[in-house]
């Protein structure tokens, strides 16, 4: 006799984003945190098209993606945060 278990996913996002709601956001913060204290950060924490709950820092200056690409703001902000940084490969 064989059984058949179906997985309600959204339910099981939404469970995941409970549970990790504040760890992401404290994490989004403390990236954030350690981005010069000169330059101008936005910061972002939702839930994405997917229903995956992501955090977002950006470099909110018109000479933002300079100062990413010269000083590597934000990998360096990400790796002193205890992040591992890579290239983005889409959704795979």
């Amino acid at each position: 006799m064989s059984m058949e278990i179906k997985f309600d996913d959204a339910a099981i996002m939404e469970a995941v984003r409970r549970a990790h709601a504040s760890t992401i956001a404290e994490v989004t913060a403390k990236v954030a945190g350690e981005i010069h204290e000169d330059v101008e950060v936005l910061t972002e924490t939702g839930v994405n098209d997917n229903g995956r709950p992501y955090g977002l820092v950006t470099i909110a200056e018109p000479h933002g993606l300079l100062l990413q690409a010269k000083h590597g703001y934000l990998t360096k902000a990400a790796s002193a945060a205890g992040l591992t940084v890579r290239p983005y490969g889409g959704d795979e």
